[in-house]
């Protein structure tokens, strides 16, 4: 209701400020995307086989000079196999305003913490909608905040702050990526196996004033760019705990899923300078998290990430052609007092390199190649894909995504989550 609320009331002062200027000085920019994507699976000994999804994107901009916009995004989505993940929100819905250095954006808006053209360690904090937990690009989920910068000289400041934090969207059914215990050991009597099925996915906490505060400078000096960022907030990816339903009679048992949000912080530090057409960057984080034990006990769990990178545009004699790569190596620095499993999300990225490629062959034909690599527990993850663009409205893409490794590693683990996709987009 409350944040109903809020977007009400600034619809409603969008539609005075619009009142109260010159239709001259006003610019509107109205862009609707419809997307159809199909996921066929290749393991044949699955539950599920195909997933195909139709997708909605509407996004309003009013724009009043170079002073002050009003921005709202609306996103629709019709699952065939989740309904839980079938539904139509609103994603963004925020007043931005410009005068001078500063900038302000205020209201709900997708907050992308890390600045690197890699993975940052600041983008364990961003939040998503993890139906699907390859494919995110286009699942970033909006949060009720603030966020501002200045620029003073040669020095940018950065504050953003969300009010209420919600954690990422989880799903537990209907899903190819959920594995949901049949059966587990009793927990009042050793070595007794009891036959277990799901009753309920229950927030714990649903109430608490979990709000977050990122502080950032960037320093230009001499070539090399510096930036320093302290997030304070909590993790995206909710805590799980299985509670057994002891007062309703079943066989099997009844459980419930008890998620829990825990705090995060986030101290980090990143350099990069340009050699010519390439640009290098390194960066060092101290992570402050949150485990869950085998006995399901929340204790804290504080490493330390670095990581160094490389990208480039490449550009050819036709004007149609390009090609930009990052390369990005990852390591962490555990304490080595727990062993994370295969499913823990905060984790996947750990000790990995990481390959993106994408070649613009002409105007309407281009290619792209993604492939992660876990030095750690091997694991490793390769998508090539292929788009083509009929015309400014109309675009097709198609790739293939392979999993493979040992199964103590995300990749490995996920092995029977091979598929071919495909995905159609209109644009109006």
């Amino acid at each position: 209701m409350m944040q109903f609320l809020r977007t009400l009331l600034l619809s409603f002062s969008c539609l005075i400020f619009c009142q109260t200027i010159y239709s001259q000085s006003l610019k509107l920019d109205l862009t609707n995307n419809f997307g159809l994507s199909n996921f066929q699976y290749l393991e044949s000994n699955r539950a599920i086989k195909n997933i195909a999804e139709l997708r909605s994107e509407h996004n309003l901009k009013l724009k009043y000079k170079t002073v002050l916009a009003a921005n709202f995004s609306a996103r629709g989505i019709y699952n065939y196999v989740n309904r839980e993940r079938s539904r139509m929100f609103l994603n963004e819905a925020y007043l931005a305003a410009n005068k001078g250095k500063l900038n302000l954006k205020l209201g709900k808006q997708i907050f992308k913490y890390g600045k690197l053209t890699g993975f940052s360690n600041l983008d364990l904090a961003n939040r998503y909608d993890y139906f699907d937990f390859l494919e995110t690009d286009q699942e970033e989920l909006g949060q009720w905040g603030l966020a501002s910068k200045i620029e003073i000289k040669n020095i940018q400041f950065d504050l953003n702050y969300v009010h209420k934090h919600v954690p990422s969207v989880v799903y537990f059914e209907d899903n190819p990526w959920a594995r949901l215990p049949n059966q587990i050991n009793h927990p009042n009597e050793p070595g007794v196996v009891v036959p277990v099925r799901l009753q309920d996915v229950v927030d714990i906490n649903p109430e608490e004033n979990r709000s977050s505060l990122n502080l950032g400078v960037n320093m230009e000096l001499l070539g090399v760019t510096a930036r320093l960022d302290y997030y304070n907030g909590y993790n995206d990816i909710p805590f799980r705990k299985i509670e057994l339903d002891y007062f309703t009679p079943s066989i099997p048992m009844l459980y419930d899923i008890q998620l829990s949000v825990h705090p995060l912080s986030i101290y980090n530090l990143s350099v990069q300078r340009l050699y010519g057409d390439w640009n290098i960057w390194v960066e060092f984080g101290f992570i402050k998290n949150n485990f869950t034990t085998s006995a399901e006990s929340v204790e804290s769990d504080n490493y330390s990430v670095a990581s160094a990178g490389l990208d480039r545009l490449f550009l050819f004699e036709d004007p149609a052609k390009f090609m930009k790569l990052v390369v990005q190596w990852r390591h962490a620095l555990w304490n080595n007092k727990f062993e994370y499993q295969a499913t823990d999300l905060d984790h996947v990225l750990d000790r990995c390199t990481i390959i993106d490629l994408d070649y613009q062959h002409t105007y309407d034909l281009s290619f792209g190649l993604r492939s992660v690599t876990s030095y750690d527990g091997f694991g490793f993850y390769l998508k090539p894909s292929v788009h083509y663009k009929f015309s400014d409205m109309v675009k097709i893409s198609g790739g293939y995504a392979m999993l493979s490794g040992n199964d103590s590693h995300f990749f490995g683990h996920y092995t029977a989550e091979d598929r071919l996709t495909l995905k159609l987009n209109f644009q109006i």
